[in-house]
């Protein structure tokens, strides 16, 4: 029974036994076989293992390099890269077609043969370390997204595409073509971001097979952008005509023709030094082309006339002061490029104002008392029409000048303008005694009169006479004396003196009918001191004898009239002193030189039409 007993219980136990021997057997052989497989392809790259598609599994890394340098797995298959492009720039959606080689997109045989050697071996893990080169063999791995690319060569290639892919921005133009405007508007630009183009290229091509591949670009924005502001202004410049005016004596149409020569449009630098259309005004060309206005606008100021009464000894304003303009040639050539930019296009002719020197308040009190200190008259007995008519007009443009004290006053300036368009009868002025000059030293026709009148009442004043020129031949109707007259009213020759009181004074020349003479007179404040003046002389010398008859032919007469104008007269010089004494004291002494030439009868015979209009 005893015996029995053990067998039954030392049975379960060497089943076990077994059991465990063979489990242990098994786990031997699965470590062995593992360690055993390992060490058999210790110097080979396991099996499973491909480039690229090529097995080369296997092979030793001297071998597998060889096969991948010899079949270069994939290196004839295409890449494409595309410029997906955007909506402004109508040259994109292109696309440019390489092989892997030319991008350098194929495996170094090398260093694929390396990764796939190093497949499998590559785990810290022991126990994945020991299966995993029998997994490789069941489920295969390929290397070739392990193995680097030549980025240099793709990298150069994309370099070298990149002149075709990169568009320059393109500047908004504005010129004129034909006398029209013509506009080009601005377009962005973009460059290759070679960078990023290569990042994208080095993803997509770890996929075997074909490759297509976007291309990175960056945006650039024109320099010059919207110049719609220039084109609107030019266009609003040169759209119609400019009206010029002036007060409402000047009233002009400037063209557009003409507003086109003088704006155009040039490409200047603006601040960053970019080239941008721009307007350019040739204000030179507006300032000569309104230069034409000056004469019809200037105009010298006006001085406040004043009349004198003979009873009460009192000074009254006879016309007020009239302020006078000097044309502004640059104000208005802006005036003119201003209206162009706005409605109703309407320029206005720009002058300077100038003020009078002598103004209604001139005399200050009107309850001073003046009185006569001066006068002098000459003969208009005989006197033709015509130079009688000068004598009145021009007399009247100095009846009631007010000469403030210590001023000078000009025959010149205050007689002004002598044309036939003031009423002048031309014909006593312009043929003067022979020969004719070109650069005659005074106005003759009657106004050598007034201008010898004022000069001798000035004489007797007492005033210092600061320019004072003979005639060229002596004037009868002022005779004798001879040598105390005064010519002037040309650029050569003025009649000036200097009211050297304390007081206002004031001049009145007239024609007085009765006596038939031209009378000026200076009148000052009652109550002043008065000047002696005291006169030497004449004395005559160099006398020379008269001319005979010259006559001359003038068409703005009537055929047959006959005119003199010129009165035959002998040659001489003559000298007249004078002394200037203040309550008894001498305060001026001066001499007048006058040289005469010898005159002739001067007969003007007219060549006109008829007055009634008949040959």
């Amino acid at each position: 029974m005893t015996t029995s007993s053990d067998t039954s219980i030392q049975r379960p136990g060497r089943r076990i036994v077994i059991a465990a021997a063979i489990v242990g057997l098994l786990l031997v052989l699965l470590l062995l076989g593992p360690l055993a497989y390992r060490m058999h392809y210790r110097d080979r790259i396991y099996p499973g293992v491909t480039v690229s598609g090529l097995d080369v599994g296997g092979l030793t890394a001297e071998e597998a390099a060889a096969q991948i340098a010899e079949q270069q797995p994939g290196h004839d298959e295409v890449v494409e890269l595309v410029d997906p492009g955007d909506k402004l720039n109508l040259l994109d959606d292109r696309s440019w077609t390489f092989t892997r080689a030319e991008l350098g997109l194929v495996p170094d045989p090398w260093a694929a043969a390396d990764a796939a050697y190093k497949e499998g071996r590559n785990t810290a893990n022991p126990l994945t370390a020991l299966w995993t080169p029998l997994l490789l063999r069941l489920g295969g791995e390929d290397v070739a997204a392990k193995v680097p690319w030549d980025a240099e060569t793709a990298r150069q290639a994309l370099i070298d595409l990149k002149e075709e892919v990169d568009l320059a921005p393109r500047n908004a133009v504005l010129e004129v073509r034909n006398g029209e405007l013509v506009e080009r508007s601005a377009s962005p630009g973009r460059t290759m971001d070679v960078d990023r183009t290569l990042d994208r290229l080095m993803v997509d091509a770890q996929i075997p097979g074909p490759v297509t591949s976007e291309i990175a670009t960056i945006g650039l924005g024109p320099r010059v952008g919207d110049v719609s502001n220039v084109a609107e202004a030019y266009r609003k410049i040169v759209s119609a005509p400019v009206r010029l005016i002036f007060l409402e004596e000047i009233e002009h149409l400037i063209s557009v023709d003409l507003l086109k020569q003088w704006v155009t449009l040039e490409d200047l630098p603006n601040e960053e030094g970019d080239l941008v259309p721009s307007i350019v005004v040739d204000t030179n060309a507006i300032q000569e082309y309104v230069e034409q206005f000056a004469e019809h606008v200037n105009r010298p100021p006006r001085d406040a006339r004043f009349s004198y009464d003979v009873n009460s000894g009192k000074v009254s304003l006879r016309t007020p002061a009239e302020s006078g303009y000097v044309f502004d040639a640059p104000t208005t050539a802006r005036n003119v490029i201003d209206a162009a930019y706005t409605e109703p296009r309407v320029a206005e002719i720009a002058v300077l104002e100038t003020r009078p020197a002598v103004t209604s308040r001139a005399f200050g009190n009107s309850d001073d008392v003046f009185l006569e200190i001066a006068n002098s008259g000459t003969s208009v007995t005989g006197m033709p029409s015509g130079r009688l008519n000068n004598i009145i007009i021009a007399a009247d443009r100095l009846n009631g000048v007010a000469i403030p004290p210590g001023e000078e006053f000009s025959f010149n300036h205050n007689l002004g303008l002598v044309d036939e368009a003031k009423g002048y009868d031309m014909v006593q002025i312009d043929q003067q005694q022979p020969p004719l000059r070109a650069d005659p030293v005074g106005l003759g026709g009657g106004i050598e009169q007034l201008a010898t009148s004022v000069f001798r009442a000035a004489l007797w004043a007492g005033y210092p006479i600061t320019e004072r020129r003979a005639p060229a031949w002596r004037i009868g109707w002022v005779e004798p004396p001879v040598g105390l007259d005064a010519s002037a009213g040309t650029a050569r020759a003025d009649l000036k003196f200097i009211n050297d009181t304390k007081d206002i004074a004031l001049l009145t020349a007239e024609v007085d009918v009765l006596r038939k003479a031209l009378m000026v007179r200076i009148y000052g404040k009652k109550g002043r001191s008065k000047r002696v003046v005291e006169l030497q002389g004449p004395d005559v010398t160099n006398v020379t004898p008269a001319g005979g008859v010259i006559e001359r032919r003038d068409d703005r007469l009537v055929a047959g009239t006959r005119v003199q104008v010129g009165w035959a007269r002998e040659g001489a010089e003559a000298v007249v002193r004078r002394t200037v004494l203040q309550d008894g004291v001498e305060v001026l002494r001066d001499a007048f030189l006058s040289v005469y030439e010898p005159a002739s009868d001067v007969i003007v015979v007219g060549t006109g039409k008829p007055e009634d209009g008949g040959e």
